[in-house]
């Protein structure tokens, strides 16, 4: 056993550790630091652009405020990938019927074909990750978020 895995060890059973917001945040870091380097090395893309796409792609051409609202991501940082993208010709942005204020984004002929590039060593990467837990272990995980998420919201509309 090497000190770096005696250093985790002890990091996992202090009682740090056992706080299930400190164990989260860990292993989110860990997911998006892993998903950065495999965006950048199969396609050139950042999480947050991938995720712009992956909405785009499942809703089709939507305003950036929902892009913010569905994600749940910093409007800023939104923003500011969103006019990276518009200036490196992945999206094009187009008027919005039903809100003239606003545009509405959409995936050019580059980025779909750039998303197309990193989308298959992304699900592979979702099925090694599922693939570690049953079924059961699964269905249980996506409880347990969701009864998070409705704890999360519930301490929300209290405060």
């Amino acid at each position: 056993m090497t000190n770096s895995d005696l250093d985790e060890e002890k990091l996992l059973t202090a009682p740090l550790g056992s706080l299930l917001t400190f164990r989260i945040s860990r292993l989110n870091s860990q997911l998006n630091a892993q998903a950065n380097r495999l965006l950048d090395a199969t396609a050139g893309l950042t999480l947050t652009q991938w995720r712009i796409f992956a909405l785009i792609d499942l809703l089709g051409p939507i305003p950036a405020a929902e892009i913010v609202r569905r994600s749940n991501s910093d409007k800023a940082q939104i923003s500011r990938t969103v006019a990276r993208m518009l200036a490196d010709g992945l999206l094009e942005a187009a008027p919005n019927r039903a809100d003239q204020r606003s545009t509405v984004l959409s995936m050019t002929p580059l980025g779909r074909a750039t998303v197309d590039k990193a989308r298959t060593a992304m699900r592979q990467r979702q099925q090694r990750l599922l693939g570690a837990m049953t079924e059961a272990e699964q269905a249980t995980l996506f409880a347990c978020f969701d009864k998070l998420d409705s704890v999360i919201a519930d301490m929300e509309d209290e405060a």
